[in-house]
């Protein structure tokens, strides 16, 4: 019997390590591989390396990938009319989108006849007119206002009010975002999946006693990602070292990182490493993993990944925002520097309460945000409509 056909739409090619966006694409996209025939149209919004090598995969497992180009004004229109047409010439049961501002691509197919259109499930991920309204009022704080963030935040605002309504299913990371979206619309087709990662089976390592390792995981190019770096540097780093024991080494690994980021190596104890193809080399070494991220939306993937590596987390409460985590049982919150600093000396004291961390992060992950369990979420879900 042949599979009912799937029309997945994403800014990235997904893949099951990298970037967030491209390992959340990829959580959907296997998923619905396992059911459906998933066509997939990869329209190159984002940045990625070589996004060719990662079709080649892809297409190794069945899905039929194709990249299509949006260098130009003129590419985006033809991206929209190509869209149309293969959706008008194929029997796809759904067509996917990973991400709002991807909607505009298939703007075409809202005014096709019900019954010649697909159902329509969007992932949004992130509730994006919320997340660029903190990170405008984030630019108030720090006095750097940026008329550039109010607008993109009311131009998403806008955009939600458009599309939202018109898809039959949402799906966003977070139970918060899930609510506050239904409860904006006054609809019951907000989902409400959270992200997930590979759990490595569990291996002893003995970590250098000598020195005490701190690591941050994230892409530097993100501006939140960029500001938690920066401020743990600046801020929070002096404060650890004048009351450690023994020296501090910092590993901040992440793809693009600025001038600002680089120049933070500028100190021997801080290591800048940029994109790492493979994190367990570090996480191997790292005695605990730093989220002190103060702007921003959705679920971060490194809070998880450090779960799945067995490392203890010390964040911030809105680094760690979405996830099912408590406080002293799965990680340690801290929301000023010098609370900060204070929770990273715990764990630099406290072997045993770092290990308790550990072990009941890497159990909750284990049972909640495995690709697993997510993606059957999924394919549950999916076939619901």
């Amino acid at each position: 019997m042949n599979q009912p056909s799937i029309l997945f739409i994403s800014p990235i090619v997904p893949l099951p390590q990298g970037i967030g966006l491209a390992m959340r694409a990829w959580t959907f996209l296997a998923a619905l591989a396992e059911t459906y025939h998933v066509r997939l149209l990869v329209i190159p919004v984002v940045p990625q390396v070589n996004p060719e090598e990662g079709l080649c995969e892809l297409r190794k497992l069945g899905v039929d990938a194709e990249l299509v180009a949006n260098n130009s004004l003129e590419d985006a229109k033809a991206a929209v009319a190509y869209t149309r047409d293969l959706v008008k010439s194929n029997s796809f049961r759904a067509i996917h989108v990973f991400r709002l501002y991807m909607l505009p691509f298939i703007r075409e197919i809202f005014n096709l006849p019900q019954a010649q259109r697909p159902a329509i499930a969007l992932d949004m991920d992130d509730y994006e007119s919320k997340t660029h309204a903190r990170l405008a009022e984030h630019a108030r704080f720090l006095h750097q206002p940026d008329p550039a963030l109010i607008q993109k935040a009311k131009q998403f605002e806008k955009m939600e009010d458009k599309y939202l309504g018109r898809c039959q299913r949402v799906y966003v990371c977070t139970t918060t975002d899930r609510t506050d979206l239904a409860r904006r619309f006054q609809l019951d087709h907000f989902r409400a999946v959270p992200n997930a990662v590979s759990v490595p089976p569990l291996i002893s390592v003995n970590k250098s006693i000598e020195e005490f390792t701190l690591l941050f995981v994230g892409t530097l190019g993100y501006a939140p990602n960029e500001d938690a770096v920066v401020f743990f540097c600046h801020d929070i780093l002096a404060q650890i070292r004048a009351a450690a024991d023994r020296p501090v080494h910092v590993i901040i690994a992440g793809a693009n990182p600025g001038p600002r980021v680089r120049a933070l190596a500028h100190d021997q104890t801080i290591e800048v490493v940029g994109f790492a193809p493979d994190l367990s080399v570090y996480y191997q070494q790292a005695h605990a993993a730093i989220v002190p991220i103060r702007v921003g939306g959705g679920m971060r993937i490194k809070v998880l990944e450090a779960f799945s590596y067995h490392c203890p987390v010390v964040s911030t409460s809105i680094g760690a925002e979405g996830i099912e985590a408590i406080p002293e049982q799965h990680l340690l919150i801290a929301d000023t520097a010098e609370d900060f600093a204070n929770q990273c000396l715990r764990l630099m004291r406290d072997p045993a309460l770092a290990s308790m961390l550990a072990q009941q992060a890497y159990d909750l992950v284990a049972a909640h945000y495995s690709l697993d369990h997510v993606q059957t979420l999924i394919r549950h879900d999916y076939a619901q409509f």
